[in-house]
């Protein structure tokens, strides 16, 4: 194996906490109203062969990365073309996570504090992950993900006597059609996103792991989004809940156990936090991995740091404020489905051609 052997299990539960890094945080799949946690439910399953073919392609062509598979599919300018847009996404990808994450901390606990400084602290915390590696960042993750996982079952727990059926009822009141406009929201975002995890280079223990790893991470980290959400909105109700940016903090800070259980909401923002930071840094991986293809480098070590520049200052100046970011959500949702959707799956058509039927007719 090579350096950048990865366990089947630091994977699947790294790729959770990429999942459910910044879904946790905010609201998703508005569209579909109260029943937006039956759109998670049924994205989790679209989003099934969506990953079978992405790992179709990376096993069938021994492609270290997403780049290689493009150059692969498309050919030498088109497919730089279309890595050029990878690079891009994944520098977007980092500075939207950034951005967020920081909007919801001084948001919620740290108002006076001007947003430039922690958007460089978790920066530079992103460039330092990066340069560690992949392999260091799944073993991070992996630590993090035992520290997260109870959370979730202890907030249950605490919040039973705020939880109101008639919050979620009727189902389905207004038919089938929203549900399905909002399976394909957070099949965009947040599963479709994780295609960015396809550009950075990594080994698995075969490539029966591919298919195994993603069928967990998604099933698990879906499954659990729609469960949060749909606890949320019992907690809350959908109308406040579309208002609220922060659905999770707000649940969390219902929570009050007399005076010794109070503050739960600072453990939501630490777990939540956490997962992002994973989000970030494998986004300035990828972009890193990207360019060093892109001008034959041979590490890509010494372009963490002027990318990660980059992505502070994409998080600083095209988000002023936290209506800009909510607006941006609103395209990009259809750029998301340009480049995880409609490049890979025509990728994969030229790919099953070109090592199947081709490989039968001569």
């Amino acid at each position: 194996m090579g350096k950048n052997y990865l366990s089947d299990s630091h994977t699947t539960r790294m790729l959770i906490l990429f999942f459910l890094g910044s879904s946790l945080a905010y609201n998703n799949a508005l569209s579909a109203g109260q029943d937006n946690w039956l759109s998670i439910v049924l994205a989790t399953f679209l989003a099934l062969p969506l990953f079978y073919m992405y790992s179709f392609m990376k096993t069938k062509t021994n492609a270290r990365h997403i780049y290689d598979i493009n150059r692969y599919a498309f050919g030498k300018y088109l497919g730089t073309l279309f890595n050029i847009f990878f690079i891009y996404s994944s520098l977007q990808l980092s500075a939207t996570i950034n951005r967020s994450y920081i909007e919801y901390l001084v948001t919620t606990s740290m108002r006076q504090t001007p947003i430039i400084v922690p958007l460089l602290i978790m920066g530079f915390l992103a460039a330092w992950g990066a340069k560690s590696g992949i392999v260091t960042l799944s073993k991070w993750g992996n630590f993090f993900f035992f520290v997260n996982a109870p959370l979730p079952i202890i907030v249950f727990i605490l919040i039973i006597p705020l939880l109101n059926i008639d919050n979620i009822l009727p189902v389905m009141y207004n038919g089938i059609t929203p549900v399905i406009k909002g399976s394909l929201y957070s099949l965009a975002i947040p599963f479709a996103e994780v295609l960015i995890f396809f550009t950075i280079t990594f080994e698995l223990q075969s490539n029966k792991s591919y298919y195994k790893i993603f069928t967990r991470s998604i099933l698990i980290s879906g499954l659990t989004l729609a469960g949060v959400t749909f606890l949320q909105i019992l907690v809350m109700g959908f109308k406040l809940y579309e208002l609220s940016h922060f659905p999770s903090y707000s649940v969390a800070s219902k929570i009050s156990v007399g005076t010794a259980i109070e503050r739960v909401e600072i453990l939501m923002l630490i777990a939540t936090s956490t997962a992002g930071y994973i989000q970030i840094c494998i986004g300035l991986l990828g972009a890193s991995i990207g360019i060093s293809k892109l001008f034959n480098l041979k590490d890509y070590k010494s372009i963490v740091t002027p990318c990660c520049l980059l992505m502070i200052n994409l998080s600083f100046f095209i988000y002023g404020h936290m209506l800009s970011l909510i607006d941006m959500y609103a395209y990009w949702i259809y750029y998301i489905f340009l480049l995880c959707l409609v490049i890979p799956f025509t990728s994969f058509i030229i790919i099953l051609f070109k090592t199947t039927i081709l490989k039968k007719i001569y």
